[in-house]
């Protein structure tokens, strides 16, 4: 464990270095641990958690925080490690981070792993109808107070999501949940917070064009919060060096569901791009 200026990093395994970042927000980044691990025999895995997230420092102005910062911690974790360039690693709205971070400091980023993402969170009423199908009343209340209510302490936070988890996964499994809720520190505060300034004002659609570096685009067919249609296909069809790889036994964790399949084929990426040690 280290501190990057107040925020708190991790790193894991051996070789190039890519810079993962956790989704959210309110989360952190444990929650990866230890379905990524075999991802760390040839990659060394920096993991951080966003200000105001998990173990890292809360901002000094909640209102002043925004992308130009997430962006600017993302290079100052990458700087602390000492790479030049850096592979970046964003799952589910750390994609947003992930491409912010890209536009910004097009010179510090070799390449984007972007994982069970969108361009844009445009398709609330698709991700409604498809959890009203498949998940409890019980489930569908907790999802709908996640992207609905107005307060949430950190408790309230964790219960919901919690409850709601599986609709995430392509097949649920009790021990996620026991995992993810053991080991992860909810702040209902940056997620509520990640509300506004991602899921309602992110829009990437008018500059994915312009991101000139290599991306994996990685899409679970079956997750609902991140459809195919409305995440990775755009993402994919956007950005002029995609490569797109759906995992058909997924929901919004690949790497959780099918975790050989993902090393290898973010290895196999990785080894493409002179990435991979």
């Amino acid at each position: 464990m280290g501190v990057v200026r107040g925020l708190l990093t991790e790193t894991a395994g051996s070789g190039p270095p890519v810079l993962v970042m956790h989704g959210g927000m309110g989360m952190d980044h444990r929650y990866f641990c230890p379905w990524l691990d075999t991802l760390g025999r040839g990659a060394t895995l920096v993991y951080y958690d966003h200000r105001g997230n998990g173990g890292s420092d809360d901002p000094d102005d909640w209102q002043a925080l925004g992308l130009a910062q997430w962006a600017a911690d993302a290079d100052a974790v990458r700087a602390s490690v000492g790479a030049d360039r850096i592979v970046v690693l964003g799952h589910s709205c750390a994609v947003f981070l992930a491409l912010e971070y890209a536009r910004r400091y097009p010179q510090r980023v070799a390449g984007l792993i972007l994982c069970a993402g969108a361009p844009v969170i445009d398709y609330g009423e698709t991700i409604l109808a498809l959890a009203t199908a498949r998940g409890t009343a019980a489930q569908l209340a907790s999802l709908t107070a996640l992207f609905t209510a107005a307060e949430l302490d950190d408790e309230s936070f964790k219960a919901h999501y919690l409850a709601a988890l599986p609709l995430y996964f392509h097949r649920y499994r009790p021990e996620y949940g026991e995992h993810i809720g053991r080991s992860v520190r909810f702040g209902a505060k940056a997620f509520l917070h990640g509300r506004v300034k991602l899921f309602a004002e992110f829009d990437s659609r008018p500059w994915l064009p312009t991101i000139g570096v290599p991306a994996l685009v990685i899409g679970g067919r079956d997750d609902i919060i991140a459809p195919v249609s409305a995440g990775a296909e755009r993402l994919a069809n956007g950005l002029p060096q995609a490569e797109l790889v759906l995992f058909e036994a997924s929901g919004h964790f690949p790497f959780v569901e099918e975790t050989e399949r993902f090393a290898e084929v973010v290895s196999g990426w990785l080894a493409r791009q002179g990435q991979a040690g």
